[in-house]
């Protein structure tokens, strides 16, 4: 007989946790455990048709977007409406929770304090999967205090998150994310060309995620700068350009601060920073879409982010599709990455990124070699063995406690 697993993000907007999640109950034997998804916030469509998990009714627990822990006014803000919402939130968490009925609780992301403290005064056996960097401060202590007195084990994605975790050290595993290893079909790689106009031959060199500094937008546009124009070279921009919703108190504050800052906002920074290459049709932002496919249709990928990434999806999902990728030579890159032979891990350092590409767009056979050693590595991110890790703990906890 199944077991029933409550599975909990702070979102189902498709980033990298859903990513994940949706994958990872795509592996989970249902024959024993039986899943049940759940949000605080609502959940995009597209990223959920056909999953194979009953949906349960909106948590409305707000995402309080407090990571890292730093103490920055927006953060200071989100942090500062979490302690004034909790009271309400919290009891409607245990209310949920209860309506659950589960027998486990798996939370998917660190940001979900006020469900991982319901969850306990329930007494209820707790997974929390952890996939954000924590500042080593007082501020980062308090939420691994949480963590280790809420949970009867903790998962971190990299070795890089768990070493951030030192109070969780004694009932922590690190399981890196899965990637679905999946092959893609030339049609449609030729159709997501079509679809977005872009004509042979062309390198294609690919950014996949939000437009943000932390990912490296800006950096990539002076990279592309000191590129040679005559080069047949495209930026291909991948992620949502648009804001993240959110209410209209938010909205508000959020318009208020920037005016303050005389900023337009850091996708919209980012955006202004490659109009000229998009003018010259060498970049082009083709916000969401199917990572797999753009991977495939691309011919480099590039990370070149300026703070530490807690695992890095993107490396994986282009080692499935045999391509190499360029990093940032920092945690946790080096994990997923082998320098010199999968992908090469550099400097932030303009030159330096520019001349590779610029080499590699010359030397095609070095990057059909990386691409290939890639794919060789990938099956260590199987979904089925990475399902059977996280069974083995649901299975460790639910015995102590039966």
């Amino acid at each position: 007989m199944s077991r029933r697993v409550l599975l909990f993000d702070v979102s189902g907007r498709g980033g990298g946790s859903n990513v994940s999640l949706r994958i990872y109950i795509d592996a989970l034997d249902r024959r024993r455990y039986e899943p049940r998804l759940a949000f605080g916030t609502p959940a995009d469509p597209r990223h959920w048709a056909g999953v194979p998990a009953d949906i349960l009714p909106l948590a409305r627990l707000d995402n309080y977007d407090f990571f890292p822990a730093g103490l920055r006014l927006p953060w200071l803000y989100h942090f500062g409406r979490w302690m004034l919402r909790f009271p309400g939130d919290f009891v409607r968490a245990v209310r949920f929770v209860r309506q659950a009925c589960p027998a486990l609780v798996h939370i998917n992301a660190g940001q979900a304090l006020t469900l991982g403290l319901a969850a306990r005064a329930l007494r209820l056996p707790v997974v929390w999967h952890i996939r954000e960097m924590l500042c080593r401060n007082g501020l980062g202590r308090f939420q691994q205090c949480i963590y280790s007195r809420c949970s009867g084990h903790v998962i971190a994605v990299s070795n890089a998150v768990a070493a951030r975790l030192p109070a969780c050290r004694d009932k922590m595993t690190v399981i890196h994310n899965p990637v679905s290893l999946a092959q893609v079909r030339p049609e449609e790689v030729t159709e997501f060309k079509r679809r977005l106009g872009i004509a042979e031959p062309v390198f294609i060199v690919l950014l996949m995620g939000s437009l943000s500094t932390a990912k490296g937008g800006l950096f990539l546009a002076e990279v592309a700068d000191r590129l040679d124009s005559s080069a047949d070279i495209l930026f291909l921009l991948a992620g949502e350009r648009d804001e993240v919703p959110a209410d209209r108190g938010h909205r508000a504050l959020r318009f208020a601060y920037r005016r303050l800052l005389r900023t337009a906002g850091e996708r919209a920074c980012v955006q202004q920073r490659w109009h000229r290459h998009v003018e010259a049709r060498r970049a082009l932002f083709c916000g969401y879409v199917d990572g797999r496919v753009a991977t495939a249709a691309s011919d480099l990928v590039v990370c070149p982010n300026t703070i530490p990434e807690s695992f890095g999806r993107t490396v994986i999902e282009a080692a499935v599709q045999a391509r190499p990728v360029i990093a940032t030579a920092i945690e946790p890159f080096d994990e997923t990455i082998e320098p010199g032979v999968t992908g090469w891990l550099l400097p932030l350092s303009a030159p330096l990124w520019s001349e590779k590409i610029a080499n590699l767009y010359r030397d095609r056979q070095t990057l059909q070699r990386a691409g290939e050693a890639a794919a060789q590595r990938a099956e260590r991110f199987n979904p089925a063995l990475h399902a059977q890790q996280i069974v083995a703990i649901y299975d460790r906890l639910l015995n102590a406690v039966s």
